[in-house]
């Protein structure tokens, strides 16, 4: 690839740009070299490369990021071809994410693709893990991007034998300290497993294990919940995954009377458990309800359903829709969030729950919610695990079912 030759640019614009990076500081240079790799101007990054080679190998010096990162993260194809092609090393940043992590959880499929089909990279492992304990496989079914996951798979770093060694010896962890920084709720998210298959199937769905990880619907769900008083209500949380809009309601400074924080996954429900005990919760139970069992469904009548992303099969919304519906009765109330689209069902499920509950209420989600939820403000851990919420538009619903 020329670095004299322009791609996007004509030569004229190219000759000034050349003019004006010939004035720039080393580190000025350096600067500019990660945004025009995080905004994919090709033709920035060839003058400036062509003015001081050595930038080709330029990170930052707090998160280890490199231009290869930036650009992976925001998909800029063109510029991540550049950038191979004139050797810029595959490295990991701080917290131990290659530019392949990154790719693969903002949803990249054609980086993911691109990388994994290069054998000028070196030995690319599909499941090597960042300092949380995650692979880029990991990232790549959070995205739920059927061209990444289907791009990691087919990698020779994949094979069924490594999935389930991974499955088999992976304990790793991490515990977020989420919203309030004077008294953060804490959330432990743990590494997915079953990794060559989280979502399980419908004969299985006990084997479901997305609820290791925190989704971003969760999020703006419980800061959605936050706001409300919950006095002597009774609360479950349905698919709670790792339960952060459960344990929200149950941390709140009007607590109501009982909270059970479901899920059908044993790991996740234990997972619930620890949750629950790292912040100290009374009243608030973890409960492995199978919803086509009502034996373990709560065993007393409750006031309030709240669930986060629910449908992503078609077939779950009768279901679905039964479950609610009958554990609420008449004169009860359910808040649910989800992503404005992308979901198998959700429109079939939303116009069920809207004849059947004719005071509904939808809204978009506030700009706030959509803001980094952790404590400590950290934009890289931020980017890392909650992307979706930069990526996607998210409703809230409210679905009051009418008196008898």
């Amino acid at each position: 690839m020329d670095l004299k030759t322009p791609q996007e640019i004509s030569i004229e614009e190219f000759k000034d740009l050349e003019v004006e990076v010939a004035k720039l500081t080393t580190s000025d240079a350096e600067r500019e070299w990660l945004e025009s790799c995080r905004y994919g101007e090709v033709d920035v990054l060839r003058a400036l490369l062509a003015r001081f080679p050595a930038i080709i190998s330029h990170s930052d010096t707090k998160s280890g990021n490199s231009g290869l990162h930036m650009a992976s993260a925001n998909g800029h194809l063109p510029v991540v071809e550049f950038l191979v092609y004139h050797k810029h090393s595959f490295t990991k940043n701080a917290s131990g994410n290659t530019p392949l992590h990154w790719a693969a959880s903002n949803g990249q499929a054609s980086i993911v693709s691109f990388f994994t089909s290069q054998k000028c990279l070196g030995d690319i492992d599909v499941l090597e893990k960042n300092r949380f304990g995650r692979s880029a496989l990991t990232e790549g079914f959070s995205s739920q991007k059927e061209g990444v996951v289907e791009a990691l798979l087919e990698h020779n770093s994949a094979t069924e034998e490594k999935l389930l060694s991974v499955d088999s010896k992976s304990k790793s962890h991490v515990v977020h300290e989420l919203f309030d920084k004077e008294r953060p709720l804490l959330i432990r998210e743990l590494a997915m497993i079953n990794a060559d298959n989280p979502f399980a199937d419908a004969d299985n769905p006990d084997q479901d294990t997305t609820g290791l990880s925190i989704w971003s619907a969760s999020l703006v769900l419980a800061r959605w919940l936050k706001s409300k008083s919950w006095s002597k209500s009774r609360v479950v949380e349905l698919g709670a995954g790792c339960g952060v809009p459960g344990l929200m309601v149950a941390s709140s400074e009007m607590a109501p009377q009982k909270v059970y924080v479901s899920d059908l996954n044993p790991l996740t429900v234990e997972n619930i458990g620890h949750n629950i005990k790292l912040n100290g919760l009374k009243d608030t139970e973890a409960l492995r309800m199978d919803w086509c069992d009502k034996d373990t469904w709560p065993k007393e009548s409750v006031d309030v359903v709240v669930g986060s992303d629910l449908v992503y099969q078609k077939s779950l919304v009768p279901l679905l829709s039964s479950v609610v519906l009958e554990l609420l009765g008449s004169g009860g109330v359910f808040y649910y969030v989800a992503p404005d689209s992308g979901r198998d069902g959700l429109e079939t499920f939303i116009d069920q729950m809207k004849r059947r509950c004719p005071g509904w209420v939808q809204i978009d989600a506030p700009e706030e919610y959509y803001t980094n939820p952790l404590s400590s403000g950290d934009d890289e851990d931020f980017f890392l695990h909650f992307n979706e919420l930069s990526t996607l538009k998210f409703i809230l619903y409210e679905f009051p079912v009418p008196p008898a």
